[in-house]
């Protein structure tokens, strides 16, 4: 396990996809593109957040997972999906609250990886509870 621990850093650390990921954030607020492209990069960012949200639930990361579960609720909200954003914030609330919830040593290994299930030791390999019950 120790081995899937410095691939995760390193999955982690990757500068360039933080440098793009940032990049791409920012440039729906440069005024020098088109309507269009703006419209497409609001697009990406949007869906840059989907697939950090898989990320987080791929590796382990339960802190990356919350950020982005806070980060998609005002989408939830405008797009309609009031439940998804209740229980969005539910989810949130529940997962911050396990912290005090929870003994020490029980959470640590909670937020370091075990609230995703693994069939195998791979890196990638972690999948959501609601799916794995499917």
């Amino acid at each position: 396990m120790a081995t899937n621990k410095r691939s995760i850093e390193d999955l982690k650390g990757n500068i360039p996809i933080k440098q793009l990921l940032d990049n791409v954030g920012k440039a729906p607020e440069n005024k020098n593109f088109s309507v269009s492209a703006r419209l497409w990069l609001q697009y990406i960012v949007k869906i840059k957040f989907i697939l950090l949200y898989i990320q987080a639930d791929r590796i382990g990361d339960s802190e990356f997972h919350l950020y982005c579960s806070k980060s998609m609720m005002p989408y939830f909200l405008a797009a309609g999906h009031i439940f998804y954003a209740k229980y969005a914030h539910l989810h949130v609330q529940q997962m911050e609250e396990l912290k005090e919830k929870m003994e020490s040593t029980e959470y640590k290994k909670f937020s370091e990886g075990c609230f995703t299930i693994r069939r195998t030791d791979r890196v990638w390999g972690g999948v959501a509870q609601d799916i794995k019950i499917e």
